[in-house]
């Protein structure tokens, strides 16, 4: 069976790109005798937005890299009777990628809606309504049931109380990518 190969010119080199972040920019790549190449590449905030075949370095390296961050209880940014939020290290002008979050509690993987990240029923932990914090929710029942004899049971508790003490802390492990806003 025959194969099938682009031609084309094969261009000596690339000139160096602006590297400035100003809304607007319009990258236009050449090659040496300074004829167009097909590719451009329009900025929006340091991102591409249009023509995203072509990335540049920053944009790659913050929307296709996962993330890897560890908290222990000190680390709760805000908690009340419900919940406990955890703010990981965002680089500015993003935010959490959706259905990226991965939330795992000395090892043990937690539940969460990847479909709908902020729904907050049935799941361990979601995302905030801003895409920026992690909300571990606190224990709670599930779906009730009455059980043979009469008393109310549940399929499922939810959520975790996280615990901190001399001799042991638990270890909150987030993996997570991020996008531009």
């Amino acid at each position: 069976m025959a194969q099938n190969y682009l031609k084309g010119v094969k261009h000596e080199f690339i000139k160096p790109v602006s590297e400035s972040k100003f809304s607007g920019d319009v990258l236009v790549f050449r090659d040496s005798d300074k004829n167009p190449i097909e590719y451009s590449m329009n900025m929006r905030s340091g991102g591409p937005k249009t023509r995203t075949d072509v990335v540049n370095f920053e944009g790659g390296d913050n929307n296709f890299t996962r993330r890897v961050q560890r908290f222990k209880y000190q680390d709760i940014y805000f908690q009340n009777s419900d919940f406990y939020d955890f703010e990981p290290d965002l680089t500015e002008g993003y935010e959490l990628k959706p259905g990226t979050v991965r939330l795992k509690i000395n090892g043990v993987q937690q539940r969460t809606n990847h479909l709908d990240p902020r729904k907050s029923e049935g799941v361990d932990f979601s995302l905030d309504a801003t895409l920026s914090k992690i909300r571990l929710y606190k224990p709670r029942p599930g779906d009730p049931y009455i059980d043979g004899s009469g008393a109310t049971r549940y399929y499922n508790f939810y959520g975790y109380e996280i615990r901190s003490g001399s001799y042991f802390s638990d270890e909150i492990e987030v993996k997570y990518s991020q996008e531009s806003m």
